[in-house]
C-alpha cells in the first residue's frame, strides 16, 4: 500500500470539521442487528472503480445544515434531499464494513474494555507511515496474542511485544511501538483504574451501553471526559503514541460504540466524500446513515478505503521507473568494476601516495568521544554515522528533519549492531532553515553533553531549483552555509573547553567540486547580491564555496588561538543519494535522468562516500584543508583561495543572521571576532 493514513494527514494544518459536543441523546443499547441498517448490503469489497462509475452530478447540499445536538421530531428524520442515496448506498455496499470485522474479537460491536482497547490499538497503528494492510494484519495479530485483554498486555515481554508486531509485519516501528505498548498499559493502569470505578450501576455517560466501568477500562476516558469530543480528544492525545492523526482515526472507528463521538468524518474522507458525489455536509451525510453511529462509522471507514485505494491505484502506475531505478545496486557496481577494468582505471585508493591513503578501517577508536552530525540519518551522513558507531563513539547527536528517516537508520543500527549500540544515538528534529531553532538545538546539545570532539556539518540542499527561505533569504545558502555557521558558533564555547582539556577537535563542513559552479562574480557584499537567482548549479556551487571559504576562515581566527581545534572542508566525491538520485529531477525533470541512471555506474556507495569526512572528523592532523578522496588535500579554485572573499563572506552572515533574527549576533549566533 503507497498511501497511509499518517500519510493523508500530514499536509493538514486545520480539520475542516471539528465534532461539536452533542446533547446527551438517551437512546438504549442496540444489538449489531438493530443497528444494521440495510439488510441487503453485501459485506464485500469492489474494485474502487465501481464507485467512480456511481458517481455522477453531485446533488445539491443543503443550505440548512442540521446539527447533532437538535433533538426535535424533524431532525431525527434522515434528509435524502441532501445527499444522493444510491451513491451512499454503493459505497457503503462495496466498503461498509466494522473496522474490526476481520478480527477474531467477539463482541466487537459493543463497548466492552476489549472492544475499546483493540480499537485504540488500530488507531496507533494506522497512525504510523504504513499500509492499511499491515496495521489490520498487526491488530488481528496482537489480538491473537491476547493483547485486548489489558492485564496480559501488562505482562507480556517487550520482547514479546516486538515478535508479534513483526509477524503481523510491522518490522519498521516495532520496537517504538513495542515501548508504546508496555507505556500505554502502565498510564492505562494510572489514569483509568480504581480511580474511575464506579459502583456497578450502569453507567451514566455512555447512553448505549450496558457495561460497568471496571478496573483498567478505557470507558472510564469517555466518563473522565463527560462524554465531550472535545475532551475525549483532549485525553486521548495524552496517550503516547496517539497525536492528531491516531486521535482522528479513533473518533473514525470508535463512534459505533461510543455514539457521543458521533458524528465525526475525518477531514481527507470529507474530501472523498464530496469527491464521490455525496458533497461535504458531514451533518448531512448524519442524517442519511439515519443519525445511527454505527453506520456513521461504517461510512467513515469505507471513504477512507476509497480514499487509499484510490491513492495506491495511482501509485502501482507511477511506481514501476522508481523500481527499475532501484532495482540493482549489485549490477551498478558490477558495471562499476568492469568498465574501471575495461580501461584500465585504478580506484581512488589506488592513485594516490601511500601515505595519503585512508579506508573507513583506518579510522580510530572513539571511546568516549562525543559527535554532532547535521543529515546523519541518510546518504552519505548515514554513513559517517554508521562510521563512527562502528568505532567506539561513546555519543553521537544526529540533527534531521524527519524523523521517519531517523527511524529507520536507527533501525538498520539496532539489527548490525545491536540495542546498546543504537542508544548511543540522539536524534534532534531541526529544520536548518528556522535559524532560531537550530540555536535552540544548539543548546539542548550544550545541555545534554560536557564535551564534544567531533563536528559534522553535512545537511545539505542539493541541486534544485531558486527558492528564498522565510528570512527571506535564498535557500542554499541559508541551509547549507548560514544554519551552520550558527550551530558551529553556539556549540563553540563547548568544543572549546573539550579542546581546552587537551583533546583534539575536529570540524568537518561539507563541500564539494562543485564549488566551481561558483559565478566568477561573486563578491558576498550584499543580501541582494545573495538572493541573484544562479540557477539550480550555481546557487548549490556557491554554497559548496561558502563551506571551503567558512573553514578557512575558521582556521584563520580560531585554529590559530585554539589548535587542538582542526577545522576543515571535505569533497565526498560522485555519490549515490537522494539528492543525486531523486532531488535532480526537481530542477531537471529529463536531464536529471543523465545523472540519476545514466551516470549510476560511475557513482560510489554512500560509505565510500563518506571517506574524506571520516578522515577530516577522526583523523587528519591539519587544518584549513579542503580534503578530497579518500586524504587527499587540494587547493580547490582560485576563490576558494581568495581569503578576502572568505572574509566577505562571515561579514555578509553576520550582519543577515543579525537583521533576520533581529538578535545581536543571533545571540553570539556568529561571533565572528570572540574566538
Amino acid at each position: 500500500m503507497a498511501r497511509t493514513r499518517a500519510q493523508e494527514h500530514a499536509d493538514e494544518s486545520k480539520p475542516k470539521y471539528s465534532p461539536k459536543e452533542p446533547k446527551p441523546r438517551g437512546r438504549t443499547a442496540a444489538t449489531a442487528e438493530d443497528q444494521r441498517k440495510t439488510t441487503g448490503r453485501k459485506d464485500r469489497k469492489r474494485n474502487v472503480d465501481d464507485v467512480e462509475n456511481a458517481k455522477d452530478e453531485q446533488a445539491p447540499v443543503s443550505k440548512k445544515s442540521k446539527t447533532a445536538d437538535s433533538t426535535s421530531t424533524e431532525d431525527t428524520k434522515p434528509n435524502p434531499s441532501a445527499v444522493d442515496m444510491s451513491k451512499l448506498d454503493t459505497i457503503l455496499s462495496s466498503y461498509g464494513v466494522h473496522p474490526l470485522q476481520d478480527t477474531s474479537l467477539p463482541r466487537r460491536n459493543e463497548p466492552t474494555p476489549e472492544t475499546v482497547l483493540a480499537l485504540l490499538y488500530l488507531a496507533m497503528l494506522s497512525s504510523a507511515r504504513i499500509s492499511h494492510e499491515l496495521a489490520y494484519k498487526s491488530l488481528q495479530c496482537l489480538i491473537e496474542a491476547g493483547y485486548q485483554d489489558i492485564e496480559t498486555l501488562k505482562r507480556s515481554t517487550w520482547q514479546e511485544r516486538t515478535e508479534v508486531l513483526t509477524k503481523g509485519g510491522y518490522t519498521r516501528y516495532r520496537e517504538k511501538t513495542a515501548t508504546a505498548l508496555g507505556e500505554m498499559a502502565d498510564f492505562i493502569e494510572k489514569e483509568y483504574g480504581a480511580l474511575y470505578l464506579n459502583d456497578g450501576s450502569p453507567t451514566q455517560n455512555l447512553p448505549l451501553t450496558p457495561f460497568t466501568s471496571t478496573d483498567n477500562d478505557l470507558n472510564n476516558l469517555l466518563k473522565k471526559a463527560d462524554s465531550s469530543p472535545i475532551k475525549v480528544r483532549k485525553l486521548l492525545q495524552g496517550i503516547k503514541g496517539i497525536g492528531k492523526v491516531g486521535t482522528d482515526i479513533f473518533f473514525d472507528v470508535a463512534q459505533g460504540i461510543w455514539p457521543p463521538l458521533a458524528p465525526f468524518i475525518d477531514p481527507r474522507s470529507v474530501e472523498t466524500a464530496k469527491h464521490c458525489g455525496l458533497g461535504s455536509d458531514v451533518e448531512a451525510l448524519w442524517d442519511a446513515v439515519g443519525k445511527n453511529p454505527v453506520e456513521m462509522c461504517k461510512l467513515s471507514s469505507a471513504l477512507t478505503m476509497v480514499r487509499l485505494e484510490k491513492k495506491e491505484k495511482e501509485f502501482r502506475q507511477n511506481r514501476a521507473q522508481s523500481k527499475i531505478s532501484k532495482a540493482f545496486p549489485e549490477a551498478m557496481e558490477t558495471i562499476k568494476q568492469t568498465v574501471a577494468q575495461n580501461m584500465g582505471i585504478k580506484g581512488s585508493h589506488e592513485q594516490v601516495p601511500e601515505g595519503q591513503r585512508f579506508d573507513l578501517d583506518d579510522t580510530p577508536n572513539l571511546k568516549g568521544k562525543v559527535a554532532v552530525i547535521t543529515g546523519g540519518s541518510e546518504g552519505i551522513g548515514y554513513g559517517a554515522s554508521h562510521t563512527l558507531l562502528s568505532h567506539g563513539i561513546e555519543k553521537l547527536f544526529i540533527l534531521s528533519v524527519s524523523k521517519e528517516v531517523v527511524d529507520g537508520s536507527i533501525n538498520a543500527i539496532k539489527e548490525e549492531m545491536g540495542e546498546e549500540t543504537a542508544k548511543k544515538v540522539t536524534w534532534l528534529e531541526c529544520d536548518l532553515s528556522d535559524w532560531k531553532k537550530v540555536k535552540q538545538t544548539a543548546d539542548k546539545i550544550a545541555g545534554s553533553t560536557d564535551r564534544i570532539d567531533i563536528l559534522i556539518n553535512n545537511a545539505a540542499r542539493g541541486i534544485m531549483t531558486y527558492q528564498l527561505t522565510d528570512y527571506g533569504v535564498d535557500r542554499h545558502m541559508a541551509v547549507n552555509h548560514m544554519a551552520h555557521v550558527i550551530l558551529t558558533s553556539h556549540l563553540l564555547p563547548i568544543l572549546k573547553k573539550t579542546a581546552s582539556n587537551g583533546n583534539t577537535v575536529r570540524i568537518s563542513n561539507q563541500a564539494s567540486n562543485a564549488h566551481q559552479a561558483t559565478p566568477s562574480d561573486t563578491k558576498f557584499e550584499s543580501l541582494d547580491e545573495l538572493n541573484r537567482d544562479l540557477g539550480p548549479n550555481g546557487q548549490y556551487g556557491r554554497s559548496k564555496l561558502a563551506a571551503i571559504l567558512y573553514s578557512r576562515y575558521l582556521n584563520r581566527h580560531l585554529t590559530s588561538s585554539h589548535p587542538n581545534i582542526l577545522v576543515n572542508a571535505t569533497h565526498p566525491g560522485f555519490v549515490e543519494t537522494k539528492m543525486s538520485s531523486q532531488d535532480i529531477h526537481e530542477p531537471y525533470p529529463l536531464g536529471g535522468y543523465a545523472m540519476s541512471v545514466g551516470m549510476a555506474p560511475l557513482k560510489k556507495n554512500i560509505m565510500q562516500g563518506c571517506v574524506s569526512t571520516v578522515f577530516a572528523a577522526t583523523a587528519t592532523t591539519k587544518s584549513g584543508e579542503y580534503i578530497c578522496p579518500p586524504a587527499v588535500p587540494e587547493s580547490g579554485n582560485a576563490m576558494a583561495q581568495d581569503e578576502q572573499l572568505g572574509e566577505n563572506l562571515m561579514k555578509l552572515t553576520r550582519e543577515i543572521v543579525k537583521e533576520k533574527t533581529y538578535e545581536d549576533s543571533a545571540a553570539k549566533g556568529c561571533p565572528f571576532t570572540d574566538y
